[in-house]
């Protein structure tokens, strides 16, 4: 009886192994994937002429006062912050070659960022998905994680428009677009493997947006 129980622990634990390696193993390589994205960027230097003089003043800003390394990704794909030993910050070049999007359009997508460094969202899931790993045999592990990813992007947009209750129209459209624009790209759905902007995510955050009741 007792070598039964313990070879059944066995199993249990060897499955239990077996799980944590292979959800690792994923991890890793969304997480080399990521770094792919980053290497092939551009840095703000580089980008100068890209970019209205008072756009690059203020990205300059963000990264030297908040220790972040600002990039531009000739990719179509969501913005997103993301740190491993240093913090990024990954701006699609299409955000700035775009002609139906205004300076107070870009305005608003950056604050939508910087508000993601401020509360440290990067980290929250970045963790979300070592825990996920740990606990793979739990399906409410990863229904958990989705729905934190809209409660980040919730959050983030209701600070982004607390004091412009008046652009709400407007910051809709202009997530709308982004949303548009990368959804079908590959690159963006390495993206949004492992941020918080999955498509479930930015449409309910649009919903809310539009109905915030």
């Amino acid at each position: 009886s007792l070598g039964l129980v313990g070879s059944e622990m066995c199993i249990r634990d060897s499955l239990y192994i077996m799980g944590l390696i292979y959800a690792l193993m994923r991890l890793t390589i969304q997480i080399k994937l990521i770094h792919s994205i980053i290497n092939n960027s551009v840095n703000l230097v580089d980008n100068k002429n890209l970019l209205s003089p008072r756009c690059y003043k203020y990205l300059i800003g963000i990264q030297k006062y908040t220790k972040t390394n600002v990039l531009i990704s000739p990719l179509a794909l969501s913005p997103f912050v993301y740190q491993w030993r240093k913090k990024y910050l990954v701006l699609p070049e299409p955000l700035f070659n775009d002609p139906n999007l205004s300076q107070q359009q870009i305005d608003l997508i950056i604050e939508h960022e910087m508000i993601h460094l401020k509360n440290h969202d990067h980290l929250l899931v970045l963790i979300s998905h070592f825990v996920g790993c740990a606990l793979w045999f739990n399906p409410f592990v990863k229904a958990f994680q989705k729905n934190m990813n809209w409660a980040i992007e919730v959050q983030c947009d209701s600070e982004v428009l607390i004091q412009k209750p008046h652009l709400r129209k407007i910051y809709a459209q202009t997530m709308l677009r982004i949303l548009r624009g990368s959804a079908t790209t590959t690159s963006n759905q390495l993206v949004a493997a492992f941020s918080m902007k999955t498509h479930r995510s930015l449409t309910l955050s649009l919903i809310h947006i539009s109905e915030p009741t």
